[in-house]
């Protein structure tokens, strides 16, 4: 069912949201938030200035209520049927509780949804978009204005990654009592930023409509730093701290050599970091590059081969590997020139299955 659902959602679910909608990227969003808290750290716009509202949803899965999806769903113009079997699926499932030792009762849910079914995160967004709608909606009626960078630019009234949620309005309080959303929020993970031309009495003021924390800025969003300065050393400040974090875990410490040199690589290709002491030195402050090249590696090893050839553009393709397979001239083993030969090709292409199995191999 869900992937049936899937391909659908690129025309039903608005643009604003970027998860687990195919064809869109989690960095569409950062990009716009980006230079939008760019544009509020200069100055902001007009004389009412912009405020930034983060929202973080408590157990938004959970609070997912069934007839409000059934209604949302039928309002999209699903089918009933469909409709039908979704909400069989979501009412199949019980609970029952363990008591001194033996399990008694039988509860059915009548709202929420289970994480870890492949379909929950696309039922959540069919949800969420309700919401984004009446945003929506509300800045065609000119009720909220959102935020712009520059003159002449769209205006972005919000901006939605499955449960987190960022709105942008002007700093007055009618936008700020429009934006006031009676859901149960995470209260330690929201909080609403001003732009630089706003005066204190008035955040004090819109910050008391709002109910919420206010922060000078979001620190991070999708795992970004919302704001990069001129220091590299507050730039790199969270890269350094989950570098070695990682490096310091107990279960690290448990590792085998070749384990520790896996782990350095993927941390190293997580955190866009180049192989190359002048390439780190470069990149990184004396800190950081004290802490990098202190890991230690391996002395002994192999030497480079060369398994994947080029096609006549130049450009590395899977269709390439497979010929160079099939002829013979891929390189395997800790031997360079040891060449494969042409009938374990054959047989390995011949045995049938998924053609991923047979790249695999």
């Amino acid at each position: 069912m869900s992937s049936k659902l899937k391909p659908f959602l690129e025309n039903i679910i608005s643009i604003d949201q970027s998860a687990f909608v195919p064809k869109r990227l989690i960095t569409d969003n950062a990009l716009v938030t980006f230079e939008i808290f760019h544009a509020m750290k200069r100055r902001g716009e007009g004389k009412d200035g912009t405020i930034a509202l983060k929202l973080d949803m408590r157990k938004a899965y959970d609070r997912v209520e069934w007839s409000f999806k059934e209604r949302v769903m039928m309002k999209m113009g699903f089918y009933d049927g469909w409709v039908r079997r979704i909400l069989e699926c979501l009412s199949s499932v019980s609970f029952a509780f363990k008591i001194n030792g033996k399990i008694s009762g039988s509860v059915v849910p009548s709202w929420g949804l289970c994480r870890g079914d492949l379909i929950s995160p696309y039922l959540f967004l069919i949800v969420a978009d309700a919401f984004s709608t009446l945003l929506s909606k509300a800045a065609s009626d000119r009720l909220i204005h959102g935020a712009r960078i520059c003159r002449g630019a769209p205006r972005v009234s919000h901006l939605f990654f499955a449960d987190d949620r960022l709105l942008f309005a002007k700093a007055t309080v009618s936008e700020c009592s429009m934006i006031a959303s009676g859901q149960s929020v995470n209260l330690t993970k929201t909080d609403v930023v001003f732009s630089k031309n706003v005066s204190d009495s008035r955040s004090v003021e819109n910050v008391g409509i709002l109910g919420v924390r206010e922060v000078e800025r979001h620190e991070n969003y999708l795992g970004l730093p919302t704001i990069s300065s001129k220091s590299k050393k507050a730039i790199f400040a969270s890269l350094k701290e989950r570098i070695w974090w990682k490096i310091q875990g107990w279960k690290e410490k448990l590792l085998s050599r070749p384990g520790k040199e896996i782990q350095i690589k993927a941390i190293a290709q997580t955190s866009n970091v180049a192989n190359g002491r002048d390439k780190i030195q470069q990149l990184f402050p004396n800190e950081v590059c004290a802490l990098i090249l202190q890991i230690p590696l391996s002395t002994n090893m192999p030497n480079d081969m060369r398994y994947w050839g080029h096609t006549k553009n130049g450009v590395h393709s899977v269709r390439m590997a497979y010929w160079l397979g099939k002829l013979g001239v891929a390189q395997t083993g800790n031997i360079a020139g040891n060449y494969i030969d042409q009938r374990v090709w054959r047989v390995t292409w011949s045995v049938g299955g998924p053609p991923k199995l047979g790249n695999f191999v």
